[in-house]
């Protein structure tokens, strides 16, 4: 069935809604995938937006995909894939998730030192870091959504030190 098919089997007054909701969803996921540096980041940003609602976190949690997340720790900025913020049944959860796409990561032993370095000093600040290959991220996208929901949901119940009380 086509959308406008679809569609055209509401009243008039539920299309209005209906349009207006897809309208500013579309503009709220144009602007999470502007900020994405490589097609694996959107890919997994759009699952992101799109999973989030389909098998989410339930109707009262509050959740957040901030895509090139700038982290400061002393004298250092981090800039991360995302930070994903999630609030569950009073706890704040934060975790960075990164794509490592071939092209750059671990591509001399320099970038894996640093990489290895900057996820330690990033946990030993209070985050919780989930990483994906680039080839996961494409063979199934929707597996690395919900690998990442479930440890935020893991995170929440065990209470861990990675959770932010606010």
């Amino acid at each position: 069935m086509e959308f406008t098919d679809m569609l055209n089997t509401f009243d008039p007054e539920i299309q209005q809604h209906m349009l207006g909701l897809f309208f500013r969803d579309m503009l709220i996921y144009k602007a999470k995938l502007q900020k994405c540096e490589s097609p694996i980041e959107k890919l997994f940003a759009l699952y992101f937006l799109y999973g989030e609602r389909e098998q989410g976190f339930g109707d009262s949690a509050m959740v957040l995909i901030e895509p090139q997340y700038e982290i400061h720790l002393n004298s250092t900025t981090y800039r991360v894939d995302f930070l994903i913020s999630v609030q569950i049944s009073g706890q704040f959860v934060r975790l960075i998730v990164e794509c490592d796409g071939h092209d750059f990561h671990e591509r001399t032993k320099a970038q894996a030192r640093y990489d290895r370095r900057r996820e330690r000093r990033l946990k030993a600040s209070g985050y919780e870091v989930i990483r994906f290959t680039g080839s996961e991220i494409v063979a199934d996208p929707y597996k690395c959504v919900t690998e990442t929901m479930e440890l935020m949901k893991q995170m929440a119940l065990n209470n861990t030190a990675k959770c932010i009380n606010q």
